[in-house]
């Protein structure tokens, strides 16, 4: 969420610029952007690095934080290519580009389904019915 804010100030920087024909401004403006976001994520992505540790200290459930620690290390490489990716698109949207944004949405909604569809299908990462948090069926 952090970064959804800070990309969003791109959003009014990068329509004045436009409006006012800065086109230099423009290119500047979304540098910066791209700068600051990826500064302020290796912060954010120690945190993530470490949830297990520091929901344990918190005193919660020592499985639970484990669980939660792994998930939130393989949510770090997403952490910089997400705000990377709001500044393009800010920037982009700024210029009324928005062809290239359908387009590649597009062909990534068609490779989701497709590799959703291949790891339930054929990996056994599908549901599986009766199995809770325990492995019997209890969560």
């Amino acid at each position: 969420m952090r970064q959804l804010g800070m990309g969003s100030a791109l959003d009014t920087l990068c329509g004045q610029s436009y409006g006012a024909k800065q086109y230099d401004m423009l290119g500047t403006h979304a540098q910066r952007a791209i700068f600051v976001l990826m500064l302020s994520s290796v912060p954010l992505a120690f945190v993530l690095a470490f949830t297990g540790q520091i929901l344990t200290a918190l005193g919660q459930n020592p499985e639970i934080s484990y669980g939660a620690g792994t998930y939130a290390r393989l949510l770090i490489p997403g952490l910089f290519a997400y705000g990377l990716l709001r500044c393009l698109t800010k920037f982009l949207q700024a210029q009324n580009i928005v062809h290239p944004l359908v387009v590649c949405s597009g062909v990534t909604l068609i490779f989701h389904i497709l590799l959703c569809w291949f790891l339930v299908q054929n990996s056994g990462l599908g549901y599986r019915e009766g199995v809770g948090m325990d492995g019997q069926g209890r969560c």
